[in-house]
């Protein structure tokens, strides 16, 4: 399921529209299982920081830089998606 949100992060970068709906309804999801915004920032950091250490010298910064903007983006749609309805 990770994997499947970070693709729909980077196609998000590539075309906005074409994922939109996808992140809305993942974010809806997201707030029914109880994530708070402040939890964005915590996975956020989390995620660079495994794959500073699983991809070493290949981490680049620019890599870095691109991986904060996919998930920067991705978790700003999410954040503002509306709650599930149950």
């Amino acid at each position: 399921m990770l994997a499947e949100a970070l693709t729909l992060a980077v196609l998000h970068l590539i075309n906005e529209g074409m994922v939109s709906h996808e992140i809305r309804r993942l974010g809806s999801r997201h707030k029914s299982y109880g994530v708070v915004d402040a939890h964005y920032a915590t996975f956020g950091a989390a995620l660079v920081a495994v794959l500073e250490e699983r991809l070493g010298t290949a981490f680049t910064p620019q890599i870095r830089a691109a991986w904060i903007e996919a998930w920067t983006e991705l978790s700003a749609a999410m954040q503002a998606a509306e709650p599930q309805e149950e």
